[in-house]
């Protein structure tokens, strides 16, 4: 038997939008997103004579196990308990399922001495990336990542890039009182019934994300990074109107983005199906300040908000025996 207990800490993630769907030809999904240092999935495995789960998401965590066993070909579930002691919200558009999914997969290769493998096997024995596969190489690496989508007969997405987020930035994270996001089944029945994306709407946003989105990440130039990220996800939003009130998921979301904007922070969007909005700030101190307005202003139909750094490694696997210690990414 295993020895010793494995933690695994993994971050969220933020989705800017998808570049395209339901075109019968070429790269599908794909798009842009950022990886959170907060909130996290905090996870740990350790020895036991059978197996268990405790903390969140139990039965979720009995599902991922018994998948992960199946792909693993161990006939029956391991000897170990698994503790999540750290969540994100559900359905908010911070993916919590494939990180949560990933973090148990890997925590269980690495608590039975199996070799750490590349992310897209991670998230194909555990069905995640079948659309967007920026939290399966987040997972791995942190920062911004591009996404450029997948054709037919590719099961994930091959990876693009990744960029390390500018430090002193700081993301605002605002949730609304609001339904949550589409997930499952709805998720796929909406993309089932969803009008495809025009071309040439695909190609306006493949010019904003290469020309202008990225550079200015990787440049460290806030303002123009603000006003593409927002020009980004307003324009992909705009695919998903027959699910949503135009580019978000709803009018009083779309008025918050409004009114942050009018505040002098231009870099403010949904991310994937919402609720969540983030807004960008250069830093702690407009970010807080951000936070104050928003208390003062929209306090009776916020439900959560917080400030984060953008993640820079993605997943940490640290393993205990005894007194000794073990930290690999």
């Amino acid at each position: 038997m295993p020895h010793g207990i494995v933690r695994i800490s993994s971050p969220s993630r933020l989705h800017f939008g998808l570049l395209a769907f339901g075109q019968p030809s070429g790269r599908q999904y794909g798009g842009v997103g950022l990886m959170l240092d907060r909130p996290r999935v905090e996870l740990s495995v350790s020895a036991a004579s059978h197996f268990s789960a405790r903390g969140f998401a139990i039965e979720r965590v009995k599902r991922l196990t018994r998948r992960w066993a199946d792909a693993r070909q161990q006939g029956v579930m391991p000897g170990c308990q698994i503790r999540v002691e750290e969540l994100p919200p559900w359905h908010v558009g911070l993916g919590s399922g494939t990180q949560l999914a990933l973090s148990v997969a890997r925590g269980l290769d690495e608590f039975h001495g199996r070799p750490a493998v590349e992310p897209s096997e991670l998230a194909l024995i555990m069905g995640r990336g079948k659309r967007s596969a920026i939290g399966t190489f987040g997972f791995a690496s942190g920062g911004l990542v591009s996404d450029p989508g997948k054709v037919a007969g590719e099961p994930i997405a091959p990876f693009a890039q990744q960029i390390s987020a500018p430090a002193a930035w700081r993301y605002v994270l605002i949730q609304l009182r609001e339904s949550d996001g589409l997930s499952g089944e709805t998720e796929t029945t909406a993309f089932q019934e969803m009008d495809m994306v025009p071309l040439a709407v695909t190609g306006q946003l493949e010019e904003e994300l290469h020309d202008r989105l990225v550079p200015s990440f990787k440049a460290g130039d806030y303002l123009n990074f603000s006003e593409s990220v927002y020009r980004y996800g307003k324009l992909a939003g705009g695919c998903f109107a027959q699910f949503q009130a135009g580019a978000f998921a709803s009018p009083r979301i779309g008025e918050l983005v409004e009114y942050v904007r009018e505040l002098g922070v231009p870099g403010v969007g949904q991310s994937s199906w919402g609720p969540t909005i983030f807004a960008v700030t250069q830093g702690t101190r407009e970010a807080d300040r951000l936070v104050a307005r928003l208390a003062d202003y929209y306090g009776d139909v916020i439900e959560g908000i917080r400030v984060s750094a953008a993640d820079t490694r993605g997943a940490v696997i640290r393993r205990e025996v005894g007194a000794e210690q073990r930290a690999t990414t």
